[in-house]
């Protein structure tokens, strides 16, 4: 996981469970709450969500050849400089990145 991507989620997530209240808990590096989870299989599925972040966006700073000249950062931050959009899978994916990063 790359250092931008450990301080934007406050990573490794870690997961607590509680017997007495039958509750997986996540909670961040530095040990904020994060989310609770009933089933394992789901708390499991959550403490990857920053580690699935970053893969995305390996993948769009790789991927996207007709916009080489700049790095997903620059489109995250100032958007795709062919002015590509939803017709584009690497769009969608930089979109979601930037969902993700501002919160919303």
């Amino acid at each position: 996981m790359t250092k931008e991507t450990k301080k934007l989620f406050d990573a490794p997530w870690v997961l607590f469970s509680d017997p007495d209240n039958l509750v997986y808990q996540i909670e961040s590096n530095t040990g904020s709450y994060i989310a609770d989870a009933v089933m394992f299989e789901d708390a499991k599925r959550i403490i990857h969500l920053p580690e699935l972040y970053d893969a995305l966006h390996e993948a769009a700073d790789g991927k996207c050849w007709s916009c080489a000249a700049v790095n997903v950062d620059t489109v995250l931050d100032k958007g795709c400089p062919k002015g590509h959009n939803r017709a584009c899978y690497v769009a969608r994916w930089i979109e979601l990145l930037r969902k993700v990063r501002e919160g919303i």
